[in-house]
């Protein structure tokens, strides 16, 4: 065979060697997570369940993460055995779990991460986006403080607290990929306590601080996002009790926060405040909340 006759042939040759040699190096880069949306809920158990003395607490609390859809849920005021035993009545899923704070997930998280240092945090890192669950401390409580009749001043002072754990926790909040901070925060919001809404708020507008640590540092509001005007939809979080009737006993401090990361976005497309104190399931003093995000 001449020279001629065999370039051709060399050449497919090394043309199918060189495409063999890329499909290999293709196949060792982890694939980009795909956009792709994810239902988050936040949800304060009460006392792993015992509050609302209900038979087989762990049970209920599944029922409800299966009915809302949710694939990543935040508990808190629950405990190891708890969440467990819920992650084991969905069956399959996954749960990380630091003090009374959990994040339950549907996939196996690709890492996990807890915190301790001023605050306390669980954390999971599911389809390449951090999520944390948080419960920050309720005494003092701020509407109660306003309600007694101690000025903005005043209760600034008293707050340092419940502030100083929402600035350790956004120190500690990661940067490499976008991050979703679920919980009960035990505050308001400034959003909330505005002038239009002022008569539900014992006659105060008020920045609330501890939530203003977490907007200074570009924390989005979801459900704020998806309902803009708090006089229309104040999304009370607590007290579902119907006991509790007083303003001071009516606000929303329970919260799906997210900040974006490594150049991905997260974006809202629906949030909402879940839970009915008239439904057998429902084992909580808190309504939960229900954010649908975008990711990737």
């Amino acid at each position: 065979m001449s020279p001629a006759r065999l370039a051709p042939a060399r050449a497919a040759v090394l043309l199918a060697a060189v495409s063999a040699l890329f499909a290999a190096t293709l196949a060792t880069v982890p694939p980009a997570h795909a956009a792709t949306t994810v239902k988050a809920l936040s949800l304060n158990v009460w006392v792993q369940g015992t509050k609302a003395q209900k038979p087989d607490p762990a049970a209920r609390v599944a029922a409800t993460i299966t009915t809302q859809g949710a694939d990543v849920v935040a508990l808190q005021e629950t405990n190891t055995a708890f969440s467990d035993a819920v992650a084991a009545e969905l069956g399959g899923w996954s749960a990380v779990t630091q003090g009374d704070v959990s994040v339950l997930s549907r996939e196996a998280p690709e890492d996990t991460a807890t915190f301790t240092d001023g605050a306390t945090a669980a954390s999971a890192k599911v389809g390449g986006v951090w999520y944390y669950s948080v419960h920050l401390s309720y005494d003092p409580y701020a509407p109660y403080e306003l309600c007694d009749g101690r000025s903005p001043e005043q209760v600034d002072a008293s707050m340092t607290k419940q502030t100083d754990q929402a600035k350790a926790l956004v120190g500690w909040a990661r940067s490499d990929a976008p991050q979703v901070i679920l919980g009960d925060f035990n505050s308001p919001s400034g959003l909330d306590w505005v002038e239009a809404t002022k008569d539900q708020h014992c006659g105060v507008v008020y920045d609330h601080p501890t939530m203003r640590v977490f907007a200074d540092a570009g924390w989005t509001d979801t459900y704020r996002v998806a309902h803009p005007d708090p006089a229309a939809d104040p999304g009370i979080t607590w007290s579902t009790d119907p006991q509790y009737t007083e303003q001071r006993d009516r606000d929303r401090i329970d919260y799906v926060l997210t900040l974006d990361g490594a150049g991905q976005q997260l974006s809202t497309t629906a949030s909402e405040v879940v839970g009915d104190w008239a439904d057998p399931d429902w084992i909580s003093d808190h309504y939960g909340v229900l954010t649908t995000l975008g990711t990737g």
